[in-house]
Order: C-alpha cells, then sequence, then structure tokens
C-alpha cells in the first residue's frame, strides 16, 4: 500500500488516485457533510519544495 501511495504522491502515477478516490470522498463526506453551510476549507499551501516534489497538488485530481 505504501507503495501505491508512493507512486501517486510523489513520482506522478496520477491515474492511481481512481483506486482511491471513492474511499477518500466517502470518509471526506462522513467527516465534512454536517457542517453548516457557511463552512470554509482553506487548503494549506505546499511549500515549493513539496510542490515539485509531488508536481502536482493532488486536491485538484479529487474533483
Amino acid at each position: 500500500m505504501k507503495e501505491i501511495i508512493s507512486q501517486w504522491k510523489y513520482r506522478g502515477d496520477y491515474h492511481l488516485i481512481e483506486i482511491f478516490k471513492p474511499y477518500i470522498l466517502e470518509v471526506f463526506d462522513q467527516h465534512f457533510s454536517k457542517l453548516d453551510s457557511n463552512f470554509v476549507m482553506i487548503p494549506i499551501p505546499l511549500t515549493e519544495e513539496r510542490l515539485y516534489e509531488r508536481a502536482s497538488i493532488n486536491q485538484k485530481l479529487l474533483q
């Protein structure tokens, strides 16, 4: 499992997001769907080093 996550996050194998996407979205919904409609989620920016290492922002792939 660690190897698959590493491939996804650090080596640019972004097609692997499809494996995790349903689970991530389900857990996200479980934790955040009951929040007030005025709730705002603020992403934490990556350092330039991390951004370069990951080659893309993974959140965009989950949309």
